[in-house]
């Protein structure tokens, strides 16, 4: 019998209904429940995917155990179609309760507990067996760039879960060189220059394939709030998966940190001309709601963020490393590039900063960029859908009467038509500051007049271009020689 995860609870009022519905309080003994009092953990993080387990795994049995002191009804019970009433038992300590998991009817299973007297939850958690098991070794990298309060904290969660959990280590790559560099046998902090998101995800993944020790690779932001359960969640899904998903990536949803039970995505695809988010703004309270999150139907271009992303090394040295973009859209390419199957569960998920506060005039720079670059990776797209995102983006800021914008978009196009080659040749720390420098201020007809140019140039030189940047993947980014010699153009040590 192979440990899933532990239910948890947290004291954080704001996001509780994620952990437990009803009147209970999280004591150091566990989860008190009053005489006459019901708890509900068929929640966010506490449910079990009876749908997601069977499709991903080779899942037989599923075993649900754990110890309540005082006297209490456990009844199992499933949503969806096909949901109802799947046991009750009546308990006063240590319970386990088995099922064979074809057999159980509904989408999601999750537990309530009615309390005849006084009681603590003290334990809970879910085991299953396998048709086949992987005993993983997976290998959380982290990018930062002076965010240590955030970071640290990370690293905190991440190292004591390492102590009982020893198939995770963790490597921290310091865009701002500001943490002091480490290396113990779970923790490794070392120093890398300002290439950005791509560069230090591109960093972590190089060090991963030259130490040979991992299965996996998980790609996670420094400004996130994580609730460890999710790791193990993850680790359980694919230790047992099914031959023909061991070359997906795992993505996890991102949940707001404003407005912790509001999901912001849970995956994401490719428009051709935009990228659209796919359950955005949802309530994760609602039982309905993690339904529908299931449910999420597959999409071409689809692909997972990453600040929760899971990826088998193997499939790296399959399909090369990621693009040399900075910011914005690295994940997007890679996850197309993958084109595999994206695996998400509920339960698999972080709390992330919103995206409000990050839209400085150098970020548009490269989300203007990077995203007209996408148009030569994505399927389905042509010279039309090009002219089509420039025209989209020109309107956009015309309507908002955007000068500085439609400024920067004239630089980023300019850019485009370089191709990659020409964009490498500058380090990408010193194009950082060149791009901050820029005022912006110049004509914006002037600019206007720029973008429809360069479109109609680019319409006519689309298929040259095109060939240019794929050339650019296949040869450049098969394996660690270019961006090795790319990170050693920055004049920082």
């Amino acid at each position: 019998m192979q440990k899933l995860y532990d239910v948890v609870f947290t004291d954080k009022t704001d996001r509780k209904e994620l952990y437990f519905k009803g009147d209970a309080k999280l004591t150091e003994n566990g989860l008190s429940i009053a005489k006459g009092r019901q708890v509900d953990l068929l929640t966010y993080f506490n449910c079990f995917s009876i749908t997601k387990w069977k499709q991903y795994t080779t899942i037989r049995e599923l075993q649900l155990s754990g110890t309540i002191d005082g006297d209490a009804e456990i009844e199992v019970y499933s949503i969806g179609k096909g949901g109802r009433v799947l046991a009750k038992h009546r308990v006063n300590g240590d319970f386990t309760l088995l099922f064979t998991v074809q057999e159980l009817k509904g989408e999601i299973l999750g537990v309530r507990i009615y309390a005849y007297s006084n009681c603590i939850l003290q334990q809970f958690e879910y085991s299953a067996t396998f048709e086949h098991w992987r005993n993983l070794k997976i290998g959380v990298a982290i990018c930062t760039f002076k965010r240590e309060e955030y970071v640290k904290a990370t690293i905190g969660k991440l190292s004591a879960f390492s102590n009982t959990h020893p198939w995770l280590t963790t490597l921290v790559v310091d865009n701002g060189m500001t943490l002091v560099p480490c290396a113990t046998s779970t923790l490794r902090i070392v120093h890398n220059p300002n290439y950005g998101g791509s560069g230090g995800f591109t960093r972590g993944l190089i060090e991963n394939l030259v130490n040979k020790t991992n299965d996996y690779v998980l790609l996670m932001d420094d400004d996130i709030d994580l609730e460890t359960s999710a790791l193990k969640h993850m680790y359980g899904l694919l230790s047992g998966l099914k031959d023909e998903y061991k070359e997906s990536f795992m993505s996890g949803a991102m949940l707001r940190m404003q407005t912790p039970c509001i999901q912001h995505e849970n995956t994401a695809y490719w428009g051709k001309i935009r990228l659209h988010s796919l359950g955005q703004g949802w309530n994760l309270v609602n039982q309905q709601t993690l339904l529908d999150n299931e449910a999420i139907s597959d999409y071409e271009n689809q692909y997972g963020a990453w600040w929760y992303c899971c990826i088998p090394l193997k499939r790296v040295e399959e399909i090369g490393l990621p693009l040399p973009v900075f910011v914005k859209g690295d994940d997007i390419e890679y996850g197309l590039r993958n084109n595999r199957k994206i695996i998400h569960m509920n339960g698999i998920g972080v709390w992330h900063e919103a995206f409000e506060g990050k839209q400085a005039l150098w970020v548009n720079f490269f989300c203007d960029r990077n995203f007209l670059i996408m148009n030569h990776y994505a399927k389905g797209c042509n010279r039309l859908t090009f002219i089509t995102a420039i025209i989209g983006r020109l309107v956009k800021r015309s309507c908002k009467l955007n000068s500085k914008e439609i400024n920067m978009l004239s630089i980023a196009i300019k850019d485009v038509m370089c191709g990659f080659e020409a964009i490498t040749e500058m380090p990408a720390d010193a194009k950082l500051q060149k791009i901050r420098a820029y005022k912006c201020e110049g004509s914006t007809a002037l600019s206007v007049i720029h973008i429809f140019s360069s479109a109609i140039k680019y319409f006519f030189l689309y298929s040259e271009l095109n060939k240019k940047y794929i050339a650019f993947r296949t040869t450049k980014l098969s394996n660690a020689n270019f961006w090795e010699e790319y990170l050693k153009k920055s004049k920082v040590d």
